[in-house]
């Protein structure tokens, strides 16, 4: 379950980015999940909780913005949201097709107590 390893990176990425001796424990952390990842939200809030465990994050809640897939074609710059396979552009009919979003595992931001 790779939920387990990011949900640990993300309490070590939140706690990297605390000034030092700070008292105040984290409230919640906010991440931006891709579609694309394949990452399953219910494991990673699990994963999550049990890796706050010990740390500065205890009690911390995992609050999750789902971004979407979004492709774009690199030909005529149309975006659209693709179906289940992608490989032209439905507009000009171009294979120049890239993803845009749907990929993110990005932390937004994270609230201290106060």
């Amino acid at each position: 379950m790779h939920e387990w390893s990011l949900a640990r990176n993300l309490v070590q990425a939140v706690k990297d980015q605390l000034p030092p001796g700070e008292s105040r424990s984290v409230e919640s952390v906010t991440v931006k999940l891709g579609e694309f990842n394949r990452i399953l939200p219910g494991s990673l809030l699990f994963c999550f909780g049990l890796a706050c465990r010990g740390t500065s994050l205890e009690g911390a809640r995992l609050e999750i913005e789902s971004v979407p897939i979004r492709c774009g074609c690199g030909a005529c710059g149309t975006g659209f949201e693709p179906g289940q396979i992608v490989s032209v552009c439905p507009v000009c009919g171009t294979g120049a097709v890239e993803l845009w979003s749907g990929n993110e595992l990005d932390i937004s931001g994270f609230h201290l107590t106060d």
